[in-house]
């Protein structure tokens, strides 16, 4: 599978096209970008009930935005690492 950036505009139209064309409800993007906005976010996947957390980049390693339908997945626990965000429902 090919990894996608978020920060290209050609990307984030990529990853926002598949999210309305495929139903994909659960996302993971590895980020450039340091500064992630709800905005980014709501560029990426228009919606209310959007859930997101991400693992900021750090040195030349990327970062990782998470989202998903909270209508669809609720979670329960986030926990974080330093190369890993694990979700539990």
């Amino acid at each position: 599978m090919e990894c996608l950036r978020s920060g290209s505009l050609s990307n984030r139209r990529f990853i926002k096209e598949a999210i309305r064309d495929y139903g994909i409800f659960f996302l993971s993007v590895e980020k450039k970008v340091v500064n992630c906005s709800s905005a980014l976010i709501n560029f990426l996947w228009p919606g209310h009930c959007i859930r997101w957390v991400l693992i900021d980049v750090m040195g030349k390693s990327g970062g990782m935005i998470l989202m998903w339908d909270g209508s669809i997945f609720s979670a329960k626990s986030i926990e974080f690492s330093e190369y890993l965000i694990y979700i539990t429902d």
